[in-house]
């Protein structure tokens, strides 16, 4: 169930940051940042649907992505304190619109 929402989420994200889902699991370092971003953005979208950090981590596993618990909390933290700022309004738009459209899956 966690694992289909979570690529639902995965999926949402990626086709908003024009990236591949192959590159948002990879560690590569061409493009990091904005790779980087997107895969806060996912562990965010996952934290406010009440995901723990473990069952992100293992779902990033079973996408190939291997990452430590801190990573994810990091991820999640600095989304959270910089959702709000004014430069942020695209990235709060899509983390809303991600949540609205599967609110009920």
């Amino acid at each position: 169930m966690k694992n289909r929402i979570f690529n639902l989420y995965a999926d949402f994200v990626c086709e908003a940051c024009g990236i591949l889902k192959t590159d948002l699991f990879s560690k590569k370092k061409k493009k990091l940042q904005l790779y980087s971003q997107a895969r806060f953005m996912l562990f965010y979208i996952c934290s406010v649907d009440n995901m723990k950090t473990i069952e992100i981590k293992n779902l990033c596993v079973l996408n190939g992505y291997m990452l430590l618990r801190q990573n994810i909390d990091y991820g999640i933290e600095k989304i959270t304190n910089t959702i709000d700022k004014p430069e942020n309004k695209e990235m709060r738009q899509v983390i809303q619109s991600c949540l609205r459209k599967y609110k009920d899956e």
